[in-house]
């Protein structure tokens, strides 16, 4: 449980991070999904 501690302080899910478009990494990964569930329109065979 300490480690679970120690990288939940470090690490903070709620924090803005520059590698993600200053989103936090939980905005970040709702809006990754949110893109994965769109159909790609070009990919499609008629």
């Amino acid at each position: 449980m300490a480690v679970f501690s120690y990288i939940e302080g470090f690490y903070n899910p709620l924090r803005r991070h520059s590698a993600l478009g200053y989103r936090s990494p939980i905005v970040y990964e709702q809006d990754t999904a949110s893109e994965a569930a769109k159909p790609d329109l070009l990919s499609q065979v008629p």
